[in-house]
């Protein structure tokens, strides 16, 4: 894995599925999540994904603060980082890759805090 610095304390490993995010047919079936639902924010540590951010920190900074929900749907990888959600005037969805929705065992996706 290779990681790459971000900001001070932040950093993020992508591993080599990430590459799983474009690539159709490796995840299918009616239980798999692997695109973003239409209008949601977007975070992909490889950058693959158009228009996506590279950290859960940078995506959550691009959350509108309308009363209307929002989704953030993170591509696979582990992220080193601090999030910290600001109080928003509606409800927040925080989708992660997976190739079974049922079971938290086919997750792709993990969030692990950052040491300053």
């Amino acid at each position: 894995m290779s990681s790459e610095s971000l900001s001070p304390g932040s950093s993020v490993e992508s591993p080599a599925q990430a590459h799983l995010a474009n690539s159709p047919g490796v995840c299918t079936g009616e239980q798999a999540r692997t695109q973003p639902p239409p209008g949601a924010i977007a975070v992909d540590a490889s950058g693959m994904y158009s228009g996506s951010y590279k950290t859960v920190a940078e995506g959550v900074t691009h959350i509108p603060n309308t009363t209307d929900e929002h989704t953030l749907f993170v591509f696979p990888g582990v992220y080193h980082e601090q999030v910290v959600v600001p109080k928003l005037n509606g409800p927040l969805v925080l989708q992660g890759y997976t190739c079974d929705t049922m079971s938290y065992a086919a997750n792709e996706v993990t969030i692990t805090q950052a040491k300053y």
